[in-house]
């Protein structure tokens, strides 16, 4: 399975905690290293990571890179944040 979504899709499931729309960004066999080194392979070690994050941060959304000020970001990556989603603050 490989997504026809673009590479900004991925903030519209993300921030809405939609895991299966999260999971549909990625195709067969994806592979995510984490910040702490970690890494989850295949995609059921994929999306158990990402509901594990969800549960644990449930304030937790995503901006590219472009609508933080970044202009020179090569893909336009999200950057998380843990508090205020949708609160302006």
């Amino acid at each position: 399975m490989v997504s026809s979504r673009g590479p900004n899709s991925v903030f519209d499931p993300f921030n809405g905690h939609d895991l299966e729309g999260v999971m549909e960004c990625f195709h067969s066999a994806p592979v995510i290293v984490d910040a702490t080194g970690t890494r989850f392979d295949g995609r059921e070690e994929v999306k158990r990571h990402y509901e594990t994050g969800f549960a644990l941060m449930p304030n937790c959304a995503a901006i590219s890179a472009s609508s933080a000020g970044i202009q020179d970001a090569a893909w336009p990556s999200p950057f998380s944040t843990a508090h205020g989603r949708g609160t302006g603050k």
